[in-house]
């Protein structure tokens, strides 16, 4: 059958001093002159003598030479056509049929060139498709494969240096994660030390204005000046609220509840504190209220802070015998929620239209030649601007320069069907505290003198009071006392020894029946939401923030005795 020289790209077949490679117990090739010979057990072993240059040639059949090509990928070997004659023949197991082995003998003999020149070349067919490899390809394309090599590791490359770059990129944004956040911490504590700072002494003065206002011995002259330092004092703490309120929000802190209010009841309490202010300036204050419903869902408290806010600008911006008017409108939207209407509107100064959008901008005023004494923060608008966002609404805009200005917004607040029991005050005649009366209340106050304070105005209301130092000795008097020896104890949170918080969780964890029942109410100048959350967490009942105002002290202790009642 068909054979195949191959020789090592090297050489040449003219050569005398080739040396062939040839297998164990195969005679060496006639037709090509060569010195010597080389045996191995396969054909394999050949080719790979002849691609490493041991061997210089070989010759074996096509067929085996297809098979092995289809196995590996030989670089530096070259085929070259034997055209030397080759026989047709067929071998036998010795034990063949003698009739079989005559009439094979007979059949190949009486075969036709054409049919002996088919069956040769049949014994070149190929048997199989070749094995693709990375190294058939990359010998069979050397230069295609550099190129995908280099660009493969190109990718490795620009992949390793992104990965680098973003590692970096997040430890960076990481580091700036953390130092805003302590920042914010850092910030926080010291809004809190401030507002502690400032709120001790401030309860003092208020305090001591509540006292002096209450003892009815001071003559009508002094009584005006106790009103101003009051009325100065209250204005310092609307300032510190104002920093606390825009830092909470800054934060994303401040909190929106849902509970629900009486809105007729709380117009009605914003024009009980604003119609004193407008007498004295003869401004015209007019409410108008417009509702279908009369309780609604909301935050009472941050809402009033709003319309106040509003209503302080507009007493502020508007000269006498002018005009402030308050409207809210309810128009009904669904069955559960109705879209409320609020307004305040004013006949002032007016604001020029390229401040329209600056004045609700932190720390920013409209200054007006008129007045050069304004007095604020300028965060009043900022935080209202804000709450009204916190709630649903947007709060916007209207002026005129020398006409006034409007104020207006819109929230969608949820009707409550229930019943709401209304307590509208009178802020001009005393109030009546007869619960208070003969009731027994530990105090715990490092502040000597906001403790004297506290004492002389529950006294004046017929409490019995013990007053202790420290959070160790409010534990140990509480624990030597026989059941029932106090109805309430009034904790301050920040004192030596042991603060009021470790007080109040050693009290509630006291073994005796009345240690889970006694109200403890945190009486404090720490007035973050972080402050009003842990003191719920130890137990605390309830939270007065200093400075209180004196109706706000005898409410917080006498509900506890309402209900019990």
């Amino acid at each position: 059958m068909n054979s195949i020289i191959l020789r090592n790209k090297d050489i040449t077949l003219a050569d005398p001093a080739l040396k062939e490679a040839v297998i164990y117990g195969f005679d060496d090739s006639h037709t090509i002159k060569h010195s010597s010979n080389i045996n191995f057990p396969d054909y394999s072993g050949c080719l790979e003598a002849i691609n490493s240059g041991e061997a210089d040639y070989t010759v074996m059949p096509i067929a085996v030479l297809q098979h092995l090509y289809m196995q590996d990928y030989y670089s530096n070997i070259i085929p070259v056509v034997d055209q030397s004659k080759r026989y047709l023949s067929i071998a036998m197991n010795k034990n063949v049929d003698m009739n079989l082995y005559t009439v094979l003998s007979k059949g190949i003999v009486n075969l036709q060139e054409d049919q002996l020149n088919a069956i040769v070349s049949d014994s070149t067919l190929s048997v199989g498709a070749r094995a693709v490899s990375l190294k058939s390809l990359f010998y069979s394309n050397p230069v295609l494969s550099a190129v995908v090599i280099a660009s493969f590791v190109i990718l490795l490359g620009v992949i390793f240096l992104m990965h680098t770059w973003f590692e970096m990129q997040n430890k960076i944004a990481y580091t700036k994660l953390k130092r805003i956040e302590e920042l914010s911490k850092v910030r926080s504590e010291f809004l809190s030390r401030m507002s502690h700072e400032i709120r001790t002494p401030l309860n003092a003065i208020i305090g001591l204005t509540n006292l002096m206002k209450l003892s009815g011995t001071i003559n009508s002259s002094a009584q005006k000046n106790v009103a101003k330092i009051d009325s100065s004092a209250k204005f310092l703490l609307s300032l510190v609220n104002d920093v606390l309120d825009m830092s909470k929000i800054e934060s994303a802190k401040m909190q929106i509840e849902s509970k629900p209010l009486a809105m007729d009841n709380m117009l009605k309490q914003l024009q009980n504190i604003f119609q004193p202010m407008a007498e004295s300036k003869n401004i015209s204050l007019q409410f108008h209220c417009e509702l279908i419903h009369k309780y609604f869902y909301g935050d009472e408290l941050r809402l009033k802070q709003i319309l106040t806010n509003l209503l302080s600008n507009a007493y502020k911006f508007t000269e006498n015998g002018g005009m402030i008017t308050v409207t809210v409108a309810e128009k009904v939207t669904e069955n559960d929620s109705s879209e409320v209407f609020f307004s305040v509107r004013d006949t002032g100064v007016g604001i020029p239209e390229s401040d329209m959008e600056r004045i609700f901008g932190s720390f920013e005023q409209v200054l007006s030649k008129s007045r050069n004494n304004q007095q604020g923060t300028g965060l009043g608008l900022t935080i209202s601007k804000s709450l009204v966002q916190l709630m649903g609404g947007v709060l916007k805009v209207q002026s005129e320069v020398g006409a006034g200005s409007e104020f207006f917004f819109i929230l969608t607040l949820p009707v409550y069907t229930g019943e709401i029991t209304e307590e509208l005050e009178d802020t001009t005649l005393p109030q009546e505290h007869d619960l208070l009366q003969g009731k027994s209340i530990l105090l715990a106050e490092d502040n000597a003198l906001n403790a004297e304070i506290a004492v002389a105005l529950l006294e004046m209301q017929g409490v019995i009071v013990e007053c202790v130092e420290n959070g160790q000795q409010a534990v140990e008097r509480f624990a030597s006392q026989p059941l029932g020896a106090y109805d309430l104890i009034l904790m301050d949170l920040q004192m030596p020894v042991k603060n009021g918080l470790e007080a109040a969780m050693e009290i509630r964890a006291l073994d005796r029946a009345d240690a889970q029942k006694i109200p403890i109410i945190a009486m404090t100048a720490n007035t973050m939401q972080e402050d009003r959350e842990k003191a719920r967490d130890v137990g605390m009942n309830g939270f007065i923030p200093k400075p209180f105002d004196v109706e706000q002290l005898y409410k917080s202790v006498e509900c506890f005795f309402t209900e019990k009642k």
